[in-house]
């Protein structure tokens, strides 16, 4: 059912795999009535996802256009001090990268990176 909705909206649901929500959970692209909770809904966070391409950006020490695991290491470090809740993540650092890195080319493109945004990092089994 998710899937279909999906497809009938169109170019307001950017996600394939879930309905895309504004921050009150009303479902993009629609007037405002429908609704989605759960596991079939993510929630729209376009600020978030500009500070995940700046913080992409300033960690791409070589200008590849991908992060390796050297530079994610590096930035994850670099962030610590930023953000440490961080430091819950660092030993299971290479479990995080491997779920990331989608395409299994060992570097994470922009839209790899950004897809944090919607997963379960806490399980990274």
């Amino acid at each position: 059912m998710a899937e279909r909705l999906i497809k009938n909206l169109g170019a307001n649901q950017k996600n394939a795999k879930a309905i895309v929500t504004d921050n009150r959970l009303k479902v993009k692209g629609t007037d405002g009535s429908i609704f989605a909770i759960g596991d079939c809904a993510t929630v729209d966070q376009p600020k978030l996802v500009a500070s995940l391409v700046q913080l992409f950006k300033e960690s791409d020490l070589d200008n590849d256009g991908s992060l390796d695991m050297n530079e994610v290491t590096l930035m994850l470090a670099k962030q610590k001090c930023n953000y440490p809740q961080l430091s819950f993540y660092e030993d299971k650092l290479i479990q995080l990268y491997k779920k990331m890195d989608i395409s299994g080319d060992e570097k994470l493109d922009l839209d790899e990176f950004k897809a944090v945004s919607h997963f379960n990092i806490i399980n990274t089994s």
